[in-house]
This record gives structure tokens, sequence and C-alpha cells, in this order.
């Protein structure tokens, strides 16, 4: 796997807009389904999924999305995750690459965690970069071939252990501050009768059940949900 960073040119240029990416809901389900059960015949499944690229905002030179855990995840807005742009090169915590895509033929990162905010073992398992590495060229392969590169890619489960701890009650919703250029995860609960609405951007497969490690983005009919939370 490629360890460049994508610049923003190509980042920006990269994602699709919300109109393109949910211009074809059933398209979208069987290109995951596909991709999920690639990451299955693997046994990689409790650590990959796969993502349907989007947008959020653009990113300026020098500039990476970076993911890090909330501190106090029990206020009433239910916010577990944020997401914002930060100076790659003045990033003083340890950060790995978690969202991929692939160009050139190369399988490029698009946004990074810290370490210390990784919620699945599974990724640091000695074993994992082999067999990764082989279950990547097999996904690159079936996007080069469908010519769908710039429509999936794939996610390492970094926050695997809020996925498990959601269960059936409530699922991880992306939610912006396009303004702020930030970008929030927070509880959905699945009982919620919107919830079949999200425009969902991951998908996985895990102990024989499907669709196990989905998250949902929330449009507006524009772009995103244009939330304006205050950060806490």
């Amino acid at each position: 796997m490629s360890a460049s960073l994508c610049n923003p040119a190509q980042t920006n240029n990269l994602f699709h807009t919300f109109d393109d990416v949910h211009q074809d809901v059933q398209l979208n389900e069987e290109i995951a389904f596909n991709i999920s059960k690639i990451i299955s015949s693997h046994g990689l499944s409790n650590a990959l999924g796969g993502l349907l690229l989007h947008k959020h905002f653009d990113l300026n030179e020098g500039e990476a999305l970076v993911l890090s855990r909330m501190k106090d995840v029990d206020d009433e807005r239910n916010i577990l995750m944020k997401m914002e742009p930060r100076q790659i090169a003045t990033c003083s915590e340890e950060l790995i690459p978690y969202q991929f895509a692939f160009k050139n033929d190369n399988w490029v990162p698009i946004a990074f965690v810290g370490k210390s905010d990784v919620g699945n073992p599974a990724l640091f398992d000695p074993e994992f970069v082999t067999r990764s590495d082989e279950c990547l060229r097999h996904i690159s392969a079936v996007l080069k071939t469908e010519g769908i590169e710039n429509r999936f890619g794939v996610i390492f489960r970094v926050y695997r252990d809020l996925q498990q701890k959601g269960g059936d009650e409530w699922s991880l919703c992306e939610m912006t501050n396009a303004a702020a250029r930030q970008m929030f995860w927070v509880k959905y609960p699945k009982a919620d009768p919107d919830f079949l609405n999200l425009l969902r951007t991951s998908w996985g497969e895990e102990d024989g059940k499907y669709d196990c490690c989905t998250d949902g983005c929330r449009p507006n009919g524009d772009s995103h949900a244009g939330v304006h939370w205050y950060m806490p």
C-alpha cells in the first residue's frame, strides 16, 4: 500500500459531491456488498470495510483530515468523534491513515486518526499488513475493472468498538459544520423513522452479519446537514 498522502488538489477532486454519491443508492449497496464479501473472503471483516467516497469540505495545501475521539461523550449531543483539517507537518501526535482511495494504481490515504484513538486491536495484529495487502489488491482489481475507483475506497475499522457498543440501538451518523470545517460522528437511534433515509457511507460484515459497521451521513437535500454545534 502506498504511504504517500493524496494532495489536496487530488483529494478535493476525488470526492463526489452529495448529489453524485446519492444518485444511485442501489448501485452503492451492490458495490458495497461485493467489497464486503471480498474482505470477508480474506478473513479481515473485523478490520476493513467498504467506503463510499464523499466530501464534507475542501482541504488546503499541507492539510489532512484527522479523526479524534471526544473526551466527554455523555453530553446531550451524543458526539463521539470529530474530524477536521490539520496541518499534517505540525501534528504532534502519532497519526495512522485509516481511509483510502485507489488512485494512479496506488492506495493513498485520505484521512488519518491518532494512534491512541484507535478502538480496534485487530489493526495492530502483525499479520494484518500482509493479509490486508492481498485483500486490497483484490479490491483494487474490481474497482479498476468496474471503473469505480472514484466512487469507492476502503476504511480501516478504527472505531469498531463504538459500532459494537451501538449494536441494534444506535449507529454512527456524520454531521457537518461546513462553516467551521468540522465533522462530527454522533449516535443516531436505529429506531428513528429517518434512520433508513441516511446516506450510508461505510459497510462491512462480521460473524456472518452483513452491514454491521454501517455509518450514515445525514443529508439536507443540498450538501450535508448544516449542524452548528459548539466545540465541546
